[in-house]
């Protein structure tokens, strides 16, 4: 796709788009980025922890895929596929360890982000918990559900250019 996510970091979105006679007809979303990983993908439509990803490579043009029966690359499939490049005041990708109380993440955005997707990677029933500005902070979505956006206070906070406030086990910051 002629994206640089070997040297510049980035995210591969990925996702089966049809289906053929005899193959599984539901395809999930993974996501796969360069911090955690080639071949460590997230499913957003489950609460499973992190499993492997078909994304195996990440290279200066963009990344390189396994074949999979189960997910994204099957055989006469059609596929689609989003890459966000990490960039300063557009996108960006960190980690880090839940704690269980409140506590500030870092970000490299230079600006404060319009969009907060948080994901447990190792435990599974965790949610897909969604920050947007339109929201504000007392409110968010669960990207795996179908609800609508739910009001906690204190969810997410301190949404600056640097860094972002995340509460406690119930918000993505799970012990």
């Amino acid at each position: 796709n002629g994206i640089d996510l070997s040297t510049k970091g980035g995210l591969v979105w990925t996702k089966a788009r049809s289906s053929v006679s005899g193959a599984p007809t539901y395809y999930t979303h993974e996501l796969t980025d360069t911090v955690r990983g080639a071949n460590n993908g997230l499913t957003t439509s489950t609460t499973a922890a992190q499993s492997s990803s078909d994304v195996n490579g990440f290279t200066s043009t963009g990344f390189n895929l396994t074949y999979s029966t189960g997910r994204g690359n099957a055989y006469q499939i059609n596929e689609a596929s989003w890459t966000f490049r990490k960039q300063p005041k557009f996108f960006d990708i960190v980690t880090y360890t839940g704690n269980g109380s409140t506590q500030t993440i870092n970000h490299n955005l230079g600006s404060a982000p319009g969009c907060i997707i948080v994901k447990s990677t190792s435990a599974s029933g965790s949610n897909w918990f969604v920050y947007h500005r339109s929201l504000g902070v007392d409110n968010f979505v669960i990207l795996n559900l179908t609800n609508a956006a739910l009001g906690y206070n204190g969810g997410f906070s301190n949404i600056t250019s640097t860094s972002f406030g995340v509460a406690d086990s119930n918000n993505g910051n799970g012990a």
